[in-house]
């Protein structure tokens, strides 16, 4: 007897670290809707649709709120929030390596400020009852700049610093967007903390690289004066703690 293989054709969701998830499967399977240039739901293989604002369950009980949906070239990113620039300029004043804070894993994101609470550096984990999860919060709490930590629901925690004096200077300038004036202490532990040098992308932000410079005014088509900041200052949106963007 001979038998006929049948392929079943599905989508799957898999994260894409703690702030994404991404589609795995046919792409031709999903039908996007579009509102002009944003897309603000797909179906998927004409059994299930996700919408903006939804949340979407992994596995059953890893929840994504979903804030923003992104066509890419094997599918749909869909995202969370994209990581702050606090996450990159700021997050190193606690610590010098990225792999010590799980920041592809479990860190979600950091903060300059909560909604009713300003002039902090805040970071928001996916909470994990692991043992090396429960160490690293034990080494944040004997911080000298640690605040308090609290949970915004069962599977967030929020850890909250004062802004340590020696760095208030460079909490100042970076929001402002003064990304070349920050110490040379708080550059060099940027360039520890993301394993990064001069000549990358941050060390070109940091110096005001000519390099970096051109290739702006050639993307954007526009001359850039050479005394102007090149990164655009940061956006409240996105470094300010709001529940509702995760919860």
């Amino acid at each position: 007897m001979l038998f006929k293989m049948i392929q079943v054709q599905t989508i799957s969701l898999v994260p894409n670290g703690p702030n994404k998830l991404i589609t795995q499967g046919p792409k031709n399977l999903i039908k996007p809707m579009q509102v002009g240039d944003t897309t603000i739901s797909i179906n998927i293989n004409d059994e299930y649709t996700i919408d903006l604002g939804q949340t979407v369950k992994y596995k059953g009980n890893i929840p994504y709120k979903i804030n923003a949906i992104q066509e890419i070239t094997k599918g749909y990113e869909l995202v969370v929030a994209p990581k702050s620039k606090a996450s990159l300029f700021l997050l190193p004043i606690l610590g010098t390596r990225h792999d010590d804070f799980f920041y592809h894993t479990l860190f979600c994101n950091a903060f300059i400020a909560l909604e009713d609470e300003p002039n902090c550096l805040a970071l928001l984990y996916r909470f994990s009852g692991k043992g090396e999860f429960l160490r690293f919060e034990q080494k944040l709490r004997q911080l000298s700049s640690f605040k308090r930590m609290e949970d915004p629901s069962p599977y967030f925690t929020l850890f909250v610093f004062n802004i340590p004096t020696e760095y208030l200077e460079d909490y100042q300038n970076f929001c402002l967007g003064k990304y070349s004036k920050l110490s040379a202490t708080l550059k060099d532990k940027i360039f520890q903390f993301h394993q990064a040098d001069a000549n990358s992308v941050l060390g070109q932000i940091l110096y005001k690289s000519t390099k970096r410079r051109l290739r702006m005014q050639e993307s954007l088509g526009m001359q850039i004066d050479e005394d102007a900041e090149l990164l655009s200052v940061p956006n409240l949106e996105q470094e300010v703690y709001r529940k509702e963007i995760y919860v």
